[in-house]
């Protein structure tokens, strides 16, 4: 299995820089306490440090806000922001499980989008890619199939939408649940407003807590211009 960074897509977005945390053979059962005291602290620092006002001025905010209108989603938003919207305004990130818990606290942390997908349930190669509008994606939590918009960004495998508008919503088939044992999570990058160095620190930080707290293998790869694709390693 291959993780690609299809030309048209990074012809497009250059500045993309992906971080893909590969898990193997993990323990994603019972929820931990100890990860959501991280959780909340994540979201405790934000309360500190943001604030609604001049919110769309953040620059990990108006970088994203400006990708999504150039591929057509200017009324949508990136995961990063709809996470630390709710936070600001008086709510608490949902614990799920151990997996999603941890990649919440991460992309709490360095402001940027992270997402994932359980590997089990992938079809052949996995893509970021520009959509041509008749791929099929049945969003979480529903059974209605859809199809993305022409020239909008998605992540996909050979047969399905894994992820539409980039990184505004996940499909239901490839969710992480406490049975997941393999996955790939992507820490999103646009750059100028956030560097190399923040997306490998955030990779880092995801595998040691990932290690900690769910055992298996870790291993991390970045996807950019000069390296479009990785080779996934399978359990």
């Amino acid at each position: 299995m291959k993780f690609i960074l299809a030309d048209e897509f990074i012809e497009r977005f250059p500045g993309t820089i992906i971080g893909v945390v590969i898990a193997n053979n993990i323990n994603n059962k019972e929820n931990n306490d100890d990860i959501l005291e991280i959780v909340r602290n994540e979201e405790k620092k934000i309360k500190e440090i943001l604030s609604l006002d001049n919110f769309s001025e953040y620059p990990f905010i108006k970088s994203w806000r400006r990708t999504f209108k150039e591929f057509g989603a200017k009324d949508y938003r990136p995961s990063h922001e709809a996470l630390i919207k709710r936070i600001l305004k008086g709510g608490e990130t949902r614990q799920i499980n151990k997996l999603v818990d941890l990649y919440n606290a991460i992309s709490l942390k360095y402001k940027t989008p992270v997402g994932g997908d359980d590997l089990d349930k992938v079809e052949g190669n996995m893509y970021v890619k520009i959509a041509k509008g008749d791929e099929r994606f049945i969003m979480l939590g529903s059974d209605e199939i859809t199809n993305p918009k022409g020239g909008e960004v998605v992540y996909a495998d050979e047969n399905d939408i894994l992820c539409r508008r980039w990184n505004w919503r996940n499909a239901d088939f490839s969710k992480i649940t406490p049975e997941t044992k393999n996955l790939a999570i992507n820490v999103d990058g646009m750059m100028p407003s956030i560097t190399r160095g923040e997306i490998e620190e955030a990779a880092e930080g995801l595998k040691q807590l990932l290690e900690r707290y769910c055992g298996g293998t870790i291993s991390i790869h970045y996807l950019n211009a000069q390296n479009r694709e990785i080779e996934v390693p399978l359990r």
